[in-house]
């Protein structure tokens, strides 16, 4: 191990060698704790001395105009379990944090002390996770979901920032993938040629009415598995989005909002208003042969005595992630049994993607979409489908000049 004095001034700075022959500096630093007695400690782990003497310079400044915080000794793990629990999110997204930081944060990090999570060591996880971080052992993550861990990881190590318990945030100096390489990947969806290819070809599956609302009307998934029968108007074609069905830990939850927390209307065409017409009196007829085992959430779309899986009962709603499932097997049944060129395999957001492509080739204007869709903003919708708008613009371009240009 070696040891370099740094220049003047910068603190007490060390150079060393680590096991695997990697350069890092060391501060050592002095500091007086709650009851003004003088003590010593290090930070360890800085990857160039320029990062080192910043930090030594921080902390001196910290010191003397009394803002200095004194080491944590408390894990980093422990501190990101009382994190969470104090956090106020939707439970979906308390979920999603709480499964990302016991799955790919703690197993590395977690044993660290909370005041020696370095930027280092945090670029370290963000490689590894990339290279072998799936929970199955088979692979790593994508770019998108190591980028989001980073985003966790940020705003907790900001918020000990934010409550002194921390002077700096390493997450700040930390390197995850970038926003290019974690862009999402290209939209998928289908042509109409293809959407009624498959839409008739399954014209007479149960789960057929649940497609073709998808298709038709660009809903969510979450807000079709929560549509309530006394929310439809079949005579008027008209349905009112209200509530959502979410799967948080693997567990189904009916949430009385939608994503936004706003309610929309949702015009139906003929043939959707008709086959949900068929749909009701279909479920009826379930509905009398489940008998008292019938849960009754008044729901359009349910599970029936075939689709009960590992638990639930005839009635209950179905499970959002499993219809996924269920929709691209359903997608690659339907490739093999024609032997031409197969359908791209999409979920039911991809179907939500198709309505609103098709919608804007076909001239319907962005804010009808947008209202149709539920987006909290028409920028969000131009945003997501701005590959349309080259067409657009060349047909606007014609009939705008027609308006006024003589023909030659």
């Amino acid at each position: 191990m070696t040891r370099r004095r740094a220049a003047s001034g910068s603190g007490g700075i060390s150079s060393y060698t680590t096991k695997q022959g990697e350069r890092r500096y060391r501060v050592v630093y002095w500091y007086l704790d709650a009851n003004g007695i003088k003590r010593q400690t290090t930070r360890r782990g800085f990857t160039t001395q320029k990062q080192a003497v910043e930090f030594s310079q921080s902390v001196a400044e910290s010191v003397r105009a009394g803002r200095y915080v004194a080491p944590e000794r408390r894990t980093f793990g422990s501190y990101l379990d009382s994190w969470h629990a104090g956090l106020r999110l939707a439970e979906s997204t308390r979920s999603s944090y709480e499964k990302n930081i016991r799955l790919h944060v703690k197993p590395q990090l977690g044993s660290q002390r909370l005041d020696r999570v370095s930027p280092a060591m945090l670029t370290t996880l963000y490689r590894q996770l990339e290279a072998s971080g799936r929970h199955s052992g088979k692979g790593g993550l994508k770019a998108r979901t190591v980028r989001y861990i980073h985003t966790i990881v940020h705003h907790a190590l900001a918020d000990a920032v934010r409550e002194g318990i921390l002077v700096t945030n390493p997450a700040d100096r930390a390197k995850p993938p970038t926003a290019m390489e974690a862009r999402a990947p290209e939209m998928v969806t289908w042509s109409a040629d293809q959407m009624r290819g498959f839409l008739d070809t399954v014209s007479r599956e149960r789960l057929h009415p649940l497609w073709l609302l998808l298709a038709t009307t660009g809903v969510r998934r979450g807000e079709a598995l929560g549509l309530r029968w006394k929310d439809v108007d079949l005579d008027a074609r008209r349905a009112v989005i209200r509530q959502t069905v979410t799967a948080i830990s693997g567990r189904v939850h009916l949430r009385s909002t939608t994503k936004t927390g706003k309610t929309r209307v949702v015009d139906l065409d003929t043939e959707t208003a008709s086959v949900l017409r068929a749909h009701k009196a279909s479920q009826a007829q379930e509905r009398l042969a489940a008998g008292e085992r019938w849960v009754d959430h008044g729901l359009v779309f349910t599970k029936d005595d075939s689709r009960l899986g590992t638990g639930g009962a005839p009635g209950d709603p179905l499970h959002p992630e499993r219809l996924t499932r269920t929709l691209q097997r359903r997608i690659r049944a339907y490739n093999m049994s024609k032997g031409t060129e197969p359908l791209p395999v999409i979920g039911p957001h991809g179907l939500r993607h198709t309505w609103a492509t098709l919608a804007m080739a076909a001239g319907i204007h962005p804010k009808i979409v947008q209202e149709r869709l539920g987006h909290a903003s028409i920028a969000i919708t131009l945003d997501l489908y701005s590959h349309v708008t080259p067409t657009m613009q060349s047909g606007a371009a014609q009939q705008v000049a027609e308006l006024f240009t003589s023909p030659i």
